[in-house]
């Protein structure tokens, strides 16, 4: 149904995240995960627009269920790690994913 709510992470901010922890020498145990949670319908929606292709019709399986309505984890300890770290918008990951793959 495209209703079910997850976090969603750039992979490069989680490159990001990584060489900070090596420089800074880290070794507290936390999660990472952009703030806030989107629907995948919202996901798949930004997505095409972000690809170029507004109002393409979207279509869910609403024969198979659609599991675990939210699946969150506590980014707590990371803000208080690193408070000042900005994530990628969404938006702007996804479009930097579908350039890559188009200039592969």
């Amino acid at each position: 149904t495209g209703a079910p709510l997850r976090q969603f992470l750039y992979a490069g901010d989680l490159a990001r995240i990584l060489v900070e922890v090596v420089d800074r020498d880290l070794t507290d145990s936390f999660n990472v995960a952009a703030p806030g949670n989107l629907s995948i319908r919202e996901v798949a929606v930004i997505a095409a627009e972000a690809c170029g292709f507004d109002g393409l019709e979207i279509v869910f399986d609403n024969v198979s269920p659609d599991g675990q309505f939210r699946k969150d984890v506590s980014i707590e300890r990371f803000k208080r790690l690193m408070p000042d770290f900005e994530f990628t918008p969404i938006e702007l990951g996804i479009r930097r994913v579908f350039d890559s793959y188009l200039a592969a």
